[in-house]
């Protein structure tokens, strides 16, 4: 049988379309294993960072997100778990950032973001009240955050701010020493615990 030269020429037309198609398979198929690949390194890697984490390794947690996200920058959990650092170093505002961030990636980490902002908002009121001389009421503020997030060392140096107005000198300093306990280069604690021990000695 024959093949016409039309037939040939529409066969010679289909090459280049049927590479093409062949390309964008190889494609997906390509970043689809390497996403997958990056994923289960990813995850490994972030167990490594909540390990580090739960030692005080701040530094060290810093470095392995720093690392992934330098691969993937819109990989949400390395935000939320920059975020969480930061709240366990006393940096609210870099806090937010990292959180506000993940959640501009991906909405399912919303819940953190409601969270963290929740935290942020209380701060402020106890800080308000501080500055309006309401020190007790300042006092609940920051207890009632302590007693939800116990590891966050900011809680512990506003409540001892809040003792320190009221020249509960001592309580004070257990409030400063345990922020320091959570997080020794909190330089805000440290100045005030200087404060505080020259204030007892007197």
């Amino acid at each position: 049988m024959r093949i016409s030269k039309h037939e040939k020429k529409l066969e010679f037309n289909q090459l280049p379309s049927l590479m093409l198609n062949f390309f964008f398979e190889f494609n997906i198929i390509f970043f689809f294993v390497l996403n997958v690949s990056n994923a289960q390194e990813f995850e490994s890697d972030l167990i490594l960072v909540k390990d580090n984490i739960s030692v005080g390794n701040f530094i060290e947690a810093e470095l392995v997100l720093n690392k992934i996200l330098k691969k993937d920058p819109s990989y949400a959990p390395a935000h939320v778990l920059f975020s969480k650092i930061w709240l366990l170093t006393a940096e609210m505002k870099k806090a937010s950032e990292s959180a506000n961030l993940a959640v501009r990636i991906d909405e399912d980490f919303r819940p953190w973001w409601d969270e963290l902002n929740d935290i942020r908002k209380k701060i402020q009121v106890g800080i308000s009240k501080m500055k309006k001389q309401d020190y007790v009421f300042a006092e609940e503020v920051f207890s009632d955050l302590i007693n939800r997030y116990p590891a966050y060392p900011e809680m512990h140096y506003y409540l001892g701010l809040a003792k320190y107005k009221q020249e509960h000198y001592s309580e004070a300093l257990g409030n400063f020493s345990k922020a320091l306990d959570l997080f020794p280069d909190y330089l805000n604690a440290q100045k005030a615990l200087i404060n505080v021990k020259k204030r007892i000695k007197k």
